[in-house]
């Protein structure tokens, strides 16, 4: 039982100091019971992990090819002030190959009246493919003309 106590304190130091596609929210998620099964079983859970790593992108990845394993989550976080009218949105999606789980807006902690934010997108990888994401900053309202900013990205599904 020692062992696998110093084992289970090592794994959480090792999430602890993943890149910043591993987000911590797996770690808050290991309950003590699946520390002490990671400790029975440490290659088969440790691949469970990485596999369930989220991918996040913002603007600067605009035009890249991403591949993402089936069940992956996908973050997508682009800059918006929706004071101003401007939203981004999806037009167009297809949920065959990518679901889009949430779409939120984080206000900067500054918090002054106006101010942006970042509008972030959550999709889940559903099906083996390929899709070409499409998001568009603009004011819905006014049509296709209002666009002021695109994103996009070819996003391939594997098993």
């Amino acid at each position: 039982m020692f062992l696998a106590h110093i084992f289970s304190l090592f794994l959480v130091a090792w999430i602890l100091q993943l890149p910043d596609e591993m987000p911590n929210t797996y770690v808050r998620a290991l309950s003590l019971n699946n520390q002490l099964k990671l400790c029975k079983h440490p290659s088969k859970l440790l691949h469970q992990l990485r596999s369930m790593s989220e991918v996040t992108l913002s603007s600067i990845d605009n035009g890249k090819t991403i591949t993402l394993k089936r069940g992956q989550m996908l973050v997508i976080r682009l800059d918006e002030n929706p004071t101003t009218g401007y939203r981004w949105s999806t037009p167009n999606l297809s949920t065959q190959v990518l679901q889009l789980k949430n779409d939120q807006f984080n206000q900067f902690s500054h918090g002054a009246i106006g101010s942006g934010g970042q509008r972030v997108f959550i999709f889940q990888a559903n099906h083996p493919g390929q899709i070409k994401l499409q998001l568009k900053n603009w004011r819905e309202w006014s049509g296709e003309e209002s666009t002021i900013e695109r994103f996009e990205t070819t996003i391939q599904v594997v098993e």
